[in-house]
């Protein structure tokens, strides 16, 4: 083994190395202060005071935003509603997050010492191994599941830290009925509490529907391709760059011109073909879209907005059968690869692209899918099943 091939093994082993201390610390952590015991709780007369318990309050996070706005609906129907992490005190700084990801509501945070103290009618954990730290607040738990989180992790510590969080007996609210149909398939079902749902939702207002003129695709020497990617197992960067490498050197063969334009990976990543634009802003990226002429994605796990965006701005969306796209959107709204073949990507590319009635029809298909949807809807849904626990309570009194 030559200089480079010792010195590259030596950055891997430190870096995996760096990986499991990570871990181990995260899993001491979590094991300082969880309990296993099956969760028993009367569900709450009222619902007046709520708290999420978060992790760190980041900027430019999905995630914690959805949170942010179902916290702002509670919050304008009069219920007092309330931040914690317990892993970071800095409050301040965590607020001044909170705003940027959503300007139009100020987040209240508390830290975890005084969150202790105070009585809640409903605590929300927000992440898997925040259950464990959520069930020591007072009031009636509840995990809002955004995602399927042991798929996130290989087998080990990590994986099963995040199955028991979901088998602890809980109540657990869904981002959507994916994950309630992994929940299903993976918990056994004495273990679990009551579970419900709510809509993945989409805020046409913010994202106004457009529609793109395909009249000319097929006759010209160009195709320009928008790909959000990121460095996640669940989004398959390695198979989408490819598939689309593959596919940049079939259409090369044809005089046609692939122009890829990556979105969601660090900058500094270098790639074959196409252009990587790194992470870049909301503006930005609807720019993207206005330009592009189709969208790929991979929702492996539990989808994200990218595809709603994708779709409200005219994209035909390219996505994975094997994912939760179809779960959410139907398996008639957008080009779904059973495969990781390039030659199924090319294939169904030139179906579509030489007839353009069916690529319309695709595109007026998806966006009538999401045209109804909104957070208000999913937030109210969101209010109706914690006023429905509280209204249980009261039916069994009676």
């Amino acid at each position: 083994m030559g200089l480079i091939g010792k010195v590259s093994n030596s950055i891997t082993s430190l870096s995996k190395y760096v990986q499991h201390k990570n871990t181990d610390r995260l899993v001491k952590q979590v094991l300082d202060i969880a309990d296993f015991e099956p969760i028993i709780q009367t569900a709450p007369k009222k619902l007046e005071n709520v708290i999420f318990v978060t992790p760190y309050m980041s900027k430019h996070s999905g995630g914690l935003t959805s949170v942010l706005r179902i916290a702002m609906r509670l919050s304008e129907n009069n219920i007092n509603v309330y931040f914690t992490c317990p892993t970071n005190d800095n409050l301040s700084e965590m607020m001044i997050n909170a705003n940027d990801n959503l300007s139009c509501y100020q987040a209240k945070y508390i830290n975890w010492k005084e969150a202790k103290k105070n009585v809640y009618d409903f605590v929300i954990a927000v992440q898997d191994t925040y259950v464990y730290y959520a069930r020591k607040l007072n009031g009636y738990l509840i995990y809002f599941v955004q995602d399927y989180e042991p798929y996130f992790n290989p087998v080990g510590d990590r994986y099963f830290l995040s199955k028991k969080s979901l088998e602890l007996g809980e109540d657990i609210i869904s981002l959507g009925k994916w994950n309630l149909q992994e929940i299903n398939r993976n918990i056994v079902n004495n273990k679990l509490g009551k579970l419900y749902s709510i809509e993945f939702p989409f805020e046409v207002s913010e994202y106004p529907l457009s529609k793109k003129d395909f009249k000319n695709l097929h006759k010209r020497k160009e195709i320009n391709f928008a790909v959000y990617i990121k460095r996640e197992a669940k989004r398959l960067p390695g198979i989408i760059m490819n598939l689309l490498n593959q596919l940049y050197e079939d259409y090369d063969k044809e005089n046609i011109r692939l122009n890829i334009f990556y979105f969601g990976l660090h900058s500094i990543e270098k790639v074959k073909y196409g252009i990587n634009m790194g992470r870049i802003s909301k503006t930005e990226i609807k720019k993207l879209y206005d330009k592009c002429d189709f969208g790929m994605v991979a929702s492996m796990t539990n989808i994200s907005l990218v595809p709603y965006e994708m779709i409200a701005s005219g994209l035909p969306v390219i996505e994975f059968a094997d994912g939760s796209y179809g779960t959410f959107l139907g398996e008639d709204t957008a080009i779904l690869l059973e495969s990781f073949s390039s030659k199924e990507l090319k294939n169904k590319m030139d179906n579509y692209i030489n007839n353009i009635p069916k690529l319309n029809s695709l595109c007026e298909k998806a966006q009538n899918k999401i045209k109804k949807l909104s957070w208000d809807i999913s937030a109210e849904q969101f209010k109706i099943i914690l006023e429905n626990i509280t209204i249980e309570d009261k039916n069994k009194g009676i």
